[in-house]
């Protein structure tokens, strides 16, 4: 038996899917913590994250790992590209941007690829 569903805020949800939320909220909050070894752990134990979880996990890996950064960019702009239907011009700025994450440019890198990420 599907147990009742339970309210969050304004929309009924099953208690799975609550608990789904609140896990992606937590992997959130990881995230911008800044612990690469507990956001890598958790991104595989989540399974599939979404492409703005996967941004965060590259932006963190970019200040944190930076050896790491141009493969793992480079696999984020091929599921960005394989996702989304971008036009040249949004991939160049896309592109100039994960370069930059890496570099002193990091917090305004960060700024206009979040932007990216959260009109999607």
């Amino acid at each position: 038996m599907v147990p009742p569903p339970v309210g969050v805020g304004t929309t009924l949800l099953p208690r799975t899917a609550q608990a789904s939320a609140a896990a992606d909220s937590a992997a959130r909050l990881k995230l911008r913590a800044g612990n690469l070894a507990v956001a890598e752990g958790l991104a595989r134990e989540l399974g599939p994250i979404s492409l703005a979880d996967a941004f965060e996990l590259t932006a963190l890996v970019a200040r944190k790992g930076q050896r790491r950064h141009p493969r793992v960019a480079a696999r984020w702009l091929q599921r960005y590209l394989e996702e989304y239907d971008a036009m040249l011009g949004e991939i160049t700025l896309v592109v100039g941007a994960l370069s930059a994450l890496s570099g002193e440019r990091h917090a305004e890198a960060l700024r206009v690829l979040r932007a990216m990420v959260d009109s999607f």
